[in-house]
């Protein structure tokens, strides 16, 4: 970390007003423009890419984790109501869709006439296609027709919308994600969870797991499913020692880590900025969010023409990888987990405010920067959260240690090998009982210190 990142940084909060979108608590705000940004990348088509100034070509969408009270707080008031909100009017138009059409087919029953239903005329050049490959073989079908098979299927009279209409969903149970996942628009869900107690991590696990690396749905279509998590920690449950190894990160170190807490580089404080009030950009935030799912939706021109979401990334995407492979050992993973971020908050930013072309370079450097102090503040939380841990896990060690301490001496393989802690933890522990005046070592042996 340099002290061009943190200039940089703060010129990019600056801009966005950070400050007052954390009303007053500029990391506060830091997160939810982070969480803004992404949560806009994570609502894009399956196949939105950006370009890199390098040649890479990167998938936009990152999952995050928000911890700490005020963060989470204002990215639930900013980012998950007006989604629920969405959903639910989507959830609305279907059924009141289903009710009309219940309606006109038990009128037209009633004077005699035919509705026609399921595919329509764009579908039946595929359908012959396939009619052929199957009486005479591969061989007789041409090459240009077979790669029609291989691109999403054209406008339809019912559209998917009304089978798969999950777009955004708060997760309750882990069955109730396995299902949803069913009906995921485009198979790519963006799922919500709140943690609520230290199991919840353990409980989702698997079926956050399968969203996370794709899976295949075990339905008629076999249809591939992969999407992004948001999860929120009010309660700063991550940051608590665990109880077991199972309660660790796991599935949850797979993500950007927002945190309220002085985790790494401070942002600031934001002073003598004079731009956009936090309305304003809560406003530009909602007509991006309108924007990007009016694209995902409007299947009948997008599969028409099968045209992809494609950005141009003014950064050098490897120039941050080389970032991220130089912090790998400080937080293995770290590079899988990041890969995408600067493209993705870049246009997620870029889509909130508009940014001129001409400044698009030196933006773009912004977002690097920004992107290095949020995996710098990352590194550190994880780093304070295992250490923590370690702790708790010694004190558990101390408490078994003192209970089997006796003004007998023992030796060590005594305590360890009933307790079923490694030697090294059992040493460790018997030391610190003796800084703390209540073990003492004789020769190779430990006993209880009496008064």
């Amino acid at each position: 970390m340099n002290s061009e990142d943190v200039k940089n940084t703060r010129l990019l909060l600056n801009r966005f007003n950070a400050s007052a979108l954390g009303e007053g608590d500029v990391n506060a705000g830091a997160n939810v423009l982070a969480g803004m940004a992404l949560s806009l990348c994570n609502l894009l088509r399956p196949d939105s890419v950006a370009n890199s100034a390098d040649g890479s070509r990167v998938s936009l969408g990152s999952s995050f984790l928000v911890t700490g009270a005020l963060s989470s707080e204002l990215v639930t008031d900013r980012v998950v109501s007006p989604l629920q909100f969405i959903q639910n009017n989507i959830h609305g138009h279907i059924t009141q869709l289903g009710e009309v059409e219940g309606h006109r087919k038990a009128t037209n029953e009633n004077f005699g006439m035919n509705v026609l239903s399921g595919p329509g005329g764009p579908n039946r050049e595929v359908d012959a296609i396939l009619e052929r490959i199957e009486e005479t073989g591969f061989d007789h079908a041409k090459v240009s027709e077979i790669r029609k098979l291989l691109k999403p299927p054209v406008a339809r009279m019912v559209s998917p919308i009304r089978e798969q209409p999950i777009l955004f969903a708060t997760a309750a149970k882990p069955a109730t994600v396995s299902e949803l996942l069913k009906t995921a628009h485009a198979g790519r869900p963006f799922l919500h969870l709140v943690l609520r107690d230290q199991g919840d991590g353990r409980k989702f696990a698997q079926v956050a797991s399968e969203v996370l690396d794709g899976c295949t749905m075990d339905d008629s279509v076999m249809r591939g499913v992969k999407g992004n998590w948001m999860v929120t920690d009010p309660e700063q449950i991550m940051c608590r020692p665990a109880e077991t190894k199972e309660q660790g990160p796991g599935w949850l170190s797979r993500m950007l880590w927002l945190s309220d807490l002085s985790d790494g580089p401070d942002f600031g404080h934001g002073e003598g900025f004079k731009g956009a009030s936090a309305f304003d950009l809560i406003s530009s935030y909602d007509a991006a969010m309108e924007y990007v799912l009016v694209r995902r939706l409007d299947e009948y021109r997008f599969e028409l023409n099968h045209v992809p979401t494609t950005i141009k990334f003014q950064g050098n995407q490897s120039e941050w990888i080389q970032y991220l492979r130089g912090v790998e050992p400080s937080l293995p993973g770290i590079t899988a987990t990041l890969r995408s971020l600067p493209a993705s908050l870049f246009y997620g930013l870029v889509r909130m405010r508009g940014i001129f072309l001409k400044d698009a370079a030196a933006f773009a450097q912004w977002v690097l920067s920004f992107s290095r102090v949020l995996a710098a503040r990352m590194i550190h939380a994880h780093r304070r959260v295992s250490e923590d841990r370690k702790e708790a896990s010694l004190e558990a060690t101390i408490r078994k240690l003192r209970e089997r301490l006796t003004t007998f001496p023992q030796k060590e393989r005594e305590f360890y090998r009933p307790i079923g802690i490694p030697a090294n933890d059992c040493r460790r522990g018997l030391e610190v009982l003796a800084d703390r005046g209540i073990a003492t070592r004789d020769g190779d042996r430990w006993l209880r210190v009496t008064n």
